[in-house]
């Protein structure tokens, strides 16, 4: 898989919106489950939303610009052990930057999800 390097001092800033595409599906496909491991507890939900940031770097690398889709010329096996990177210590900078940011933007969609659903639930019931 061809990556574009994308080497800055920050990881790129997300826009509202930002979700589009491969990245909006995937994200959209871990709604209900974060909704059901959050009714649980606010600990399940949190340990959930790590377990979603963790398969969003395994179907999108952390140097795909936010605006690309990976390619699908070459499927990922789910079950292969993750590739070991050779980084730089300026690259391992930068994807620890990339994943904390992309770790905080998806708890923080989680909850505004979670919040807006109830907000809707609860207007429904007053109506």
């Amino acid at each position: 898989m061809a990556l574009t390097h994308h080497f800055c001092s920050s990881p790129p800033s997300l826009k509202r919106n930002w979700a589009k595409g491969q990245r909006l599906e995937f994200l959209q496909s871990h709604l209900v489950p974060y909704q059901s491991a959050l009714r649980q507890s606010r600990a399940r939900g949190a340990e959930y939303a790590d377990t979603v940031v963790n398969k969003y770097f395994e179907s999108f690398h952390w140097r795909l610009p936010i605006d690309e889709d990976p390619p699908t010329t070459s499927p990922v096996n789910p079950d292969s052990a993750p590739m070991q990177e050779d980084l730089t210590e300026e690259e391992q900078r930068e994807k620890g930057e990339v994943i904390s940011k992309m770790r905080k933007v998806i708890r923080i969609l989680f909850i505004f999800y979670f919040s807006f659903i109830k907000r809707v639930a609860v207007h429904s019931l007053l109506a």
